[in-house]
C-alpha cells in the first residue's frame, strides 16, 4: 500500500504546494444472502482507491480515483493541483491536520474474519441454516452475512 502513497507524495511535492494530504484505502466486502432456508448468493467485492488534497495559497484542490496505474495516480495529483490553482483562496482555511503515525488496531476485530474466504463465508451461512432447520420445520430463515474490512 505504501508504494502508491509514496509515489503520490513525491508527485505532490513536485508542485511545491503549501500542504498536501494523500489517502489510500482498500475495502473488501463478502456477502452471503440466504432466502427461505437456502444460500442464494455469495460474492466478494474488493475496491481500492486513492485521493489527494493539495493546498496552494489557501485554495484546496481535491481529486480521487480507483485507477492505481502510474498514469492514474499522476492524473489524480495533477487534477488536485489544477483544481487548487483554479479556485479562489478560502479565507476560512487554517491548515490540514498534522501528520500522525498510524496506530495498529490490536483489539476490536477478529483476525479470523480478516482471513475469511468466500468458501468459508458460505460455510457460515450453511451452518446457520442447519442450526435453524434443527430447531424445527416451522422455521424459515432469510437474511444475509456481510463481512467488511478496510485498510487505509
Amino acid at each position: 500500500m505504501g508504494d502508491v502513497v509514496d509515489v503520490m507524495m513525491d508527485l505532490c511535492r513536485g508542485y511545491n504546494p503549501d500542504q498536501f494530504e494523500v489517502y489510500k484505502s482498500r475495502n473488501r466486502v463478502i456477502t452471503i444472502r440466504m432466502a427461505v432456508n437456502e444460500v442464494v448468493e455469495a460474492k466478494t467485492l474488493v475496491t481500492e482507491g486513492v485521493s489527494v488534497r493539495l493546498v496552494l495559497n489557501k485554495s484546496i484542490g481535491f481529486s480521487s480515483s480507483t485507477d492505481l496505474t502510474k498514469t492514474g495516480i499522476k492524473r489524480v495529483v495533477s487534477n488536485a493541483h489544477k483544481i487548487a490553482r483554479s479556485k479562489r483562496p478560502d479565507p476560512d482555511f487554517k491548515t490540514l491536520p498534522e501528520p500522525q503515525k498510524a496506530t495498529p488496531l490490536e483489539k476490536g476485530y477478529d483476525k479470523e474474519l480478516l482471513d475469511l474466504t468466500l468458501d468459508g463465508a458460505v460455510d457460515y451461512g450453511a451452518g446457520t441454516l442447519r442450526t435453524c432447520r434443527d430447531m424445527g420445520p416451522q422455521i424459515d430463515l432469510s437474511g444475509s452475512i456481510n463481512v467488511v474490512s478496510e485498510e487505509c
